[in-house]
């Protein structure tokens, strides 16, 4: 069985290994074609290995996973960057609606983020905007989005499985600063599943993307060498 996935026009299939089952390697020598990926997002219990655990109890918390064949160099920063860069369609149009919803509260808005500041604020350990990192494992990351009517903390964790799979876990932790911190979450919690699993999805998708264009650059490298050498 092969599984394709698509991102920016370019297909990702990933095809089980020879007496395998799943996902294996990933295979950049395959057609383009214009079709997504369906990356299946499942709610699940909260890993209790997990860093983030520090910060329950809480008011509100949740555990999204997925399984993908992500490239072993890619790490827990990684997927936070890309989980918090990419916004397509109609969640970058939600997050629009909801900026210009809560402006008159004082909340703080998500527009005009700077993606060089905000990945060296991942990578380095830092703070930017809202958003600071709390913690870091080789594992997983975790990140703090600090307002006046709640706090937020984010982990995404990878661990890995058989057949060069990973499965990825994204953990959200809320408390509540004030009555309108509750009313806000729980006025927008379906929308908050809604957004978290296609966040997930999009991100993991294009980290898929990256990997296969890093592989094509590779394959052209050493065919172009071959070519010279004959």
């Amino acid at each position: 069985m092969v599984y394709a996935s698509t991102s920016h026009n370019r297909t990702v299939y990933a095809s089980p290994p020879v007496g395998g089952s799943g996902y294996g390697t990933i295979s950049a020598m395959l057609p383009i074609t214009n079709d997504s990926m369906k990356i299946k997002v499942r709610k699940t219990n909260i890993d209790k290995e997990f860093i983030i655990n520090k910060y329950l109890p809480a008011n509100y918390s949740d555990a999204f996973e997925c399984i993908a064949p992500l490239a072993d160099e890619v790490t827990p920063d990684d997927l936070q960057i890309a989980f918090w860069s990419i916004e397509k369609g109609w969640v970058k149009n939600l997050f629009k609606l909801r900026n210009v919803l809560v402006k008159p509260f004082g909340l703080k808005s998500t527009d005009n983020k700077n993606i060089s500041n905000f990945t060296e604020c991942i990578k380095q350990g830092g703070s930017y905007h809202i958003v600071s990192v709390t913690d870091k494992s080789p594992n997983e990351t975790v990140l703090l989005l600090n307002d006046k009517h709640l706090k937020a903390y984010l982990s995404v964790s990878i661990s890995k499985l058989d057949n060069n799979l990973k499965r990825i876990t994204l953990t959200t932790v809320v408390h509540f600063h004030n009555w309108f911190g509750y009313v806000y979450f729980y006025s927008i919690a379906l929308f908050h599943t809604l957004v978290v699993k296609a966040m997930l999805g999009n991100s993991i998708n294009e980290l898929l993307s990256r990997n296969v264009m890093h592989k094509q650059k590779s394959n052209h490298h050493i065919s172009d060498k071959l070519e010279v050498n004959l």
